[in-house]
């Protein structure tokens, strides 16, 4: 018979999976609604084939990081703005604000701050993945397992994926939680 956390553990990962865009073609970084200080911020964007990023309505360049990942500046003045990924097929648009005060959104907060991309991913067999097969793996790198147990309502056992709830690219919400933490909470409790 199965353990109880095992199942409620898969239970929740198929319902998050398929909340996540089915398309292997999206931005990661700056997230729709986010608000961000004025300066530099690089962004990210995964395409299955070519893509095009375009802020508002013009081309920006882009550096293919590894296969499929596209990185790009992103230093806006001050006010609402439009970031576009076009791609075979389709395209994905969100859109944020940059200012010293944005009137809207929240505020957007990078994580790794200070970390490269490559602290997490590399290249394996022709493609960027994350460098241990176990998200938790990675994240363990900087976290402290033996505090999850103080911040987090579940064991690593029943959560043995972070990016389930946690966007590691950066987040507006809190602890770079998906959702709201009263959304995150329902996507497996209901």
């Amino acid at each position: 018979m199965l353990d109880r956390s095992l199942v409620l553990t898969i239970i929740c990962a198929v319902v998050l999976m398929a909340q996540e865009p089915a398309n292997p073609n999206r931005i990661l970084r700056p997230t729709n609604g986010a608000s961000l200080a004025i300066g530099k911020l690089e962004g990210i964007a995964k395409v299955a084939k070519v893509g095009t990023v375009l802020l508002d309505g013009s081309s920006i360049p882009t550096t293919e990081k590894a296969p499929g990942v596209l990185t790009f500046i992103l230093n806006p003045p001050a006010g609402r703005h439009t970031l576009e990924l076009r791609f075979e097929g389709g395209r994905e648009v969100i859109n944020f604000d940059s200012g010293e005060l944005p009137e809207k959104g929240k505020p957007f907060r990078l994580h790794p701050p200070a970390a490269t991309c490559e602290t997490c991913h590399a290249v394996k067999s022709g493609a960027w993945s994350f460098k241990s097969d176990l998200l938790e793996t990675s994240c363990a790198g900087c976290h402290n397992l033996k505090d999850f147990a103080k911040t987090h309502t579940h064991n690593t056992g029943q959560l043995a994926e972070c990016g389930m709830c946690h966007n590691p690219h950066g987040s507006t919400e809190s602890f770079h939680l998906k959702y709201p933490r009263n959304v995150a909470c329902k996507q497996c409790h209901g």
